[in-house]
């Protein structure tokens, strides 16, 4: 299935806002945590990156299309215009209520049929067992410290045989930490500073973002013991080398 590209005017002056920095306090930070600009990244290696995951997800998931998908951490709703086409529902949550009102603003702007939006826990999710038959988590678990919490909570909302995918960053390596650097003091100098101010300034800020507190080998291992691995996929900066993202095809045991 192709993927389906947003704008930044599908958030209306949402995502302008952000990169104006006129979105005061937490919220902004908030709004950082969930990738708000990443796929508008000035740098155009980045927003390649960021792109190309959604890319992969789509070839793991197949050609069958999905009844009922969760997108657990949906963020500002970037994958949402591509997941309304593959699965007859989907249902969209993130922990920060900022982010789903901007996901909320796509929703209604690409008039998207059939997605469900909802401000929520991963460690609690507020849905029956064997809701879905897929599900899809990108950039969220490396935010988590109960990682076996957060598979159980997946595991028992999925029907036997679902299709799960999981997405995380590589960090821990030199060369990631190299760009992570390099991106906080040239393309995103600014952004940097003020979110560095606020978590330092707002005790609301340091209780509701928690940055990256897992790294990759610990969420690999969890979702081992949870889950069936089918795939593994490795995004590099380039052939072979500079892996920057992992991704995971998963089934239930």
């Amino acid at each position: 299935m192709i993927v389906e590209y947003p704008s930044k005017e599908d958030w209306g002056e949402g995502i302008s806002l952000v990169e104006g920095q006129k979105i005061e306090g937490f919220a902004y930070l908030q709004l950082m945590e969930s990738c708000a600009l990443a796929y508008f990244h000035p740098n155009p290696v980045t927003r390649y990156l960021f792109r190309k995951r959604l890319r992969i997800v789509m070839k793991l998931f197949g050609d069958r299309p999905a009844e009922r998908l969760l997108d657990a951490g949906c963020g500002v709703g970037y994958f949402l215009p591509t997941l309304a086409r593959f699965a007859r529902r989907v249902d969209a949550l993130d922990r920060h209520a900022v982010s789903v009102g901007f996901a909320g603003r796509i929703v209604r702007n690409r008039r998207l049929g059939g997605v469900g939006l909802t401000c929520g826990d991963i460690l609690s999710l507020p849905y029956r067992e064997g809701s879905f038959d897929a599900v899809v988590s990108l950039s969220t678990f490396e935010h988590i410290h109960a990682l076996d919490v957060a598979c159980r909570e997946i595991r028992r909302v999925v029907r036997d045989g679902a299709r799960i995918v999981i997405g995380f960053p590589l960090e821990g390596s030199r060369f990631f930490e190299f760009l992570e650097k390099l991106d906080g003091r040239t393309f995103l100098r600014r952004a940097s500073r003020r979110m560095n101010t606020v978590f330092e300034t707002s005790s609301e800020a340091r209780r509701t973002v928690s940055g990256h507190v897992s790294d990759w080998r610990t969420i690999d291992a969890a979702l081992e013991r949870t889950f069936q691995v089918v795939r593994r996929r490795r995004l590099n900066l380039l052939p072979g080398i500079g892996g920057l993202y992992a991704i995971r095809l998963l089934t239930t045991k």
